[in-house]
């Protein structure tokens, strides 16, 4: 599975990222950013730099990371996005088991 939040420092995109690495929830954290968001807020338009966190995680890991992220994100309403990978290589999937 493949899941996406999103923070507003590079500071707290790594301490998220290696806790559910640490914590055995994920296999793989990649972070990107800055990117620019655009979104409302409490009915005003927002616009904010964050870091994007793209997270890999076994299908069975899917509840305990979405409670995960909402009990421990800095923010009060996190974003959590989370889908089934369509396709993915054998050799992939072999190393996240192992993980």
């Amino acid at each position: 599975m493949i899941g996406w939040t999103t923070v507003n420092s590079r500071e707290d995109a790594t301490t998220l990222s290696t806790a559910l690495l640490e914590k055995g929830l994920a296999v793989c954290a990649q972070i990107e950013g800055p990117v620019t968001s655009i979104y409302k807020w409490e009915g005003k338009l927002a616009e904010d730099q964050e870091y994007r966190i793209i997270v890999k995680f076994l299908e069975n890991k899917a509840l305990p990371i979405k409670t995960w992220i909402e009990n421990n994100h800095p923010y009060t309403t996190p974003q959590w996005i989370a889908t089934r990978a369509a396709d993915a290589s054998k050799a992939y999937l072999r190393w996240a088991h192992e993980c």
